[in-house]
């Protein structure tokens, strides 16, 4: 699949990340370079410990990397400042704390935290990002129900609806099939790549659902060992990148359904 003619959302540049220690670093992936266009659903794949948290986390300047650069833009990272980014990107972590009492609009109204003044008074601006948000992931009808009211499937759209109404060209979300039966994680994954199509967003997640991944996905970001691969899903089973991810004598790659099989 080409890429978009026009210029990256997001670049990293012979990127190292991982973790500065007091007396080392420990590199958890390096030699990374890829770019990220608007309209794009990338998926950051690989196997427990790979370094997809540490990715996104670096990717996010909540983690310096250890080498290379990362350009939004084609403005550093580092050069924006907190609010600046938070016009920029907007991120759903996993387990990350919020207050279940909150009703689904006023969730979803902490999305407009960046623009609001310092008491958090909406503007007629700021009510329409909200509710069209709640539209986008078809729960305007919830939009009084409690948040504790919710089920995990519910929930985690309510926190999409939230990135939306932020209105960020760049979408970061960390597991966000996690406690979800099949079902619920192809329908949120299905719902991502429909709003990164409509919206034009570029959404980036992290996954352990490389089937579903590969099936959706325009762009895949494989961490394997200590590097990683960048392409479409067509391009990197063509080139061998996940024959090897998982010991062969019990899990192994079929290029011809694009997924992986138990063997026996």
């Amino acid at each position: 699949m080409e890429k978009p003619a026009n210029n990256p959302i997001l670049k990293a540049e012979n990127l190292a990340v991982g973790y500065r220690g007091k007396r080392e670093e420990i590199v958890v992936s390096s030699g990374m370079n890829f770019s990220i266009h608007e309209g794009e659903l990338v998926a950051v794949v690989g196997i427990n410990g790979a370094g997809k948290s540490t990715l996104l986390k670096t990717l996010t300047k909540e983690l310096s990397p250890l080498e290379g650069s990362i350009f939004i833009n084609g403005v550093s990272l580092e050069e924006y400042s907190n609010k600046n980014l938070a016009e920029l990107i907007s991120v759903v972590l996993t387990n990350q704390t919020i207050s279940k009492n909150l009703s689904v609009y006023e969730l979803v109204a902490l999305g407009r935290q960046p623009y609001t003044d310092w008491l958090g008074n909406l503007n007629e601006t700021d009510k329409k990002a909200i509710l069209r948000a709640m539209e986008q992931v078809e729960l305007r009808d919830l939009s009084q129900k409690k948040c504790s009211e919710l089920s995990d499937g519910q929930l985690q759209k309510v926190l999409i609806a939230r990135t939306l109404a932020q209105d960020t060209p760049l979408i970061f979300m960390d597991e966000p099939t996690t406690h979800l039966d099949l079902y619920h994680k192809a329908h949120v994954l299905q719902l991502l790549k429909k709003l990164s199509q409509e919206t034009k967003k570029a959404i980036v997640f992290a996954s352990h659902e490389i089937n579903l991944a590969l099936r959706l996905c325009d762009t895949i970001i494989l961490l394997h060992g200590s590097h990683a691969l960048f392409g479409s899903p067509e391009s990197l089973i063509q080139n061998g990148g996940f024959d090897s991810l998982f010991p062969a004598e019990i899990i192994e790659f079929d290029r011809i359904s694009r997924s992986f099989q138990i063997r026996g």
